[in-house]
């Protein structure tokens, strides 16, 4: 009898348990960072939600993408079948992992490994246990290996190959038609390639050559540096370190006082607008090229726009306040910050064409660490608090910084309904057309939607449900028709 009872109130806590996890109300979610975006980075209408308490949450979105967190750092999995993309991060940031179709990228503390191909088993692969250990195969099925600094080579890695003896004692790299030796790196080094060549005896003299574009040099370096040029800006230039330098070219002239503090330069040829002003840099800085500009007086100003109306950003007090009005295609964004405090972003799209942007598509408000809020045409989401510093959830929000948010609220304008959820959806609160839900955990929960009302005491203790004329009752959590 205790076996059998004690099995019961294992089933009940778990059945409350999973109905703690019922759907709260999506109303206002509209994003949810990383997988949940496609490769044109598309926002996602989250259409439903989970939770339990802080620790749990399972979001759905309307390509029918699902992300599943348990919090803090345990797990958390995203999956979005349209991308054939999925996430995983355990106990982060001990382990994750990303895949996007026969791709997958994975990380163990410092071991970085990458599978070209799942499909293949002797496809391309790479690892790497930072800093010292790297191995795998090619795209046309080599084994390489390395032991940093000792011996090894690397293949396909920033490189097309890196080889290496007791580095610097020794190290040789490939770059496309390009072969460069080092020999106590970076002290001797001669490259060879295809119309190029260069060699160095650092810092005591070095020369390269481009066939038909430059030929360079420098002598005590940085003490003398010395370029001439060909193809479409001949010319040439100097600079006798710290003292002065000069360069003349068919497009440019710039002179040099004790570089690199002070600096003119003017243009002629193609570029007859451009000048570029240091006085000193990089404290006071003006630039003018073509339609660009920039007037810089670090960090109390600085300014950059353009003659088409594309960009117009100043910075007061760098890096505390910003503002910025930018049009990319048919939008344009008003954005102001006072970092990090306070941060807004309006931005509005041109539907007809007309050239004027009058349709507000978002709003975004965020005080942070207390408050944000994000409006499109549609939805409205509040959070407080709000620990993140950026508008999508990301990586630290899902596995850690969303236990933080206590309230939410959200309004959809197009099914006519608000919810409030505070604590994590222990209290949840919401009203509309032909909608209405109270949920007070584990105490009460009711909920209509159209002809449908649903309500019960403790998850099932007792509760009724009503479709139209039909209805039925639950009691006891396990009996009812």
């Amino acid at each position: 009898m205790i076996k059998y009872f004690a099995f019961q109130f294992t089933v009940l806590i778990l059945f409350v348990i999973t109905s703690v996890g019922c759907a709260s109300a999506p109303t206002g979610r509209v994003r949810d960072a990383h997988l949940l975006y496609d490769s044109g980075n598309a926002g996602r209408k989250i259409t439903r939600v989970e939770k339990f308490g802080p620790f749990y949450e399972r979001v759905e979105t309307t390509n029918g993408a699902v992300r599943t967190s348990y919090r803090p750092f345990l797990y958390t999995s995203i999956y979005s079948p349209k991308d054939n993309a999925s996430a995983k991060e355990i106990l982060w940031p001990i382990y994750s992992e990303n895949k996007r179709g026969d791709y997958k990228a994975s990380r163990f503390l410092f071991w970085f490994w990458t599978d070209f191909n799942t499909a293949d088993n002797a496809s391309r692969d790479r690892h790497w246990l930072f800093p010292l250990f790297f191995w795998g195969t090619t795209k046309s099925n080599e084994d390489y290996a390395a032991f940093f600094p000792f011996y090894g080579t690397i293949k396909e890695m920033y490189f097309d190959e890196i080889s290496f003896a007791m580095w610097p004692i020794w190290m040789k790299h490939k770059h496309g038609t390009q072969t460069t030796t080092s020999v106590l790196w970076p002290i001797i080094s001669k490259t060879e390639g295809r119309d190029m060549s260069s060699f160095r005896v650092f810092p005591f003299y070095g020369e390269s050559h481009r066939k038909d574009k430059l030929d360079s040099r420098f002598v005590l370096w940085p003490i003398w540096n010395s370029a001439t040029y060909y193809g479409r800006n001949p010319g040439s230039s100097w600079m006798l370190f710290p003292i002065a330098g000069h360069v003349d070219t068919e497009n440019e002239e710039r002179y040099l006082v004790l570089p690199p503090f002070f600096s003119f330069a003017y243009g002629r040829g193609d570029t007859p607008t451009y000048r570029n002003l240091n006085f000193p840099w990089p404290l006071f800085r003006v630039v003018d090229d073509r339609e660009n500009h920039k007037r810089l007086f670090f960090p109390v100003f600085m300014h950059q726009w353009d003659d088409d109306g594309k960009l117009n950003s100043h910075w007061y007090m760098w890096p505390f306040v910003r503002t910025r009005e930018a049009r990319r295609g048919n939008q344009k964004e008003n954005f102001f910050a006072f970092n990090p405090f306070y941060l807004s972003s309006e931005i509005y799209k041109d539907k007809d064409n007309d050239g004027n942007h009058e349709t507000l598509v978002e709003d975004y408000m965020r005080i942070w660490p207390l408050y944000s809020s994000r409006k499109d045409l549609n939805d409205k989401y509040v959070r407080i608090p709000d620990l993140s510093l950026s508008k999508r959830s990301g990586l630290l929000s899902r596995n850690i910084l969303d236990v933080f948010t206590l309230y939410t609220y959200g309004n959809d304008k197009e099914l006519d309904r608000t919810d409030h959820e505070l604590l994590w959806g222990l209290y949840t609160r919401g009203y509309g057309k032909d909608y209405s839900r109270t949920h007070i955990f584990p105490f009460y929960n009711r909920k209509r939607e159209g002809d449908k009302t649903e309500w019960s005491i403790l998850y099932g203790l007792f509760g009724k449900k009503y479709d139209g004329e039909k209805s039925s009752t639950r009691f006891l959590w396990f009996f009812g028709d």
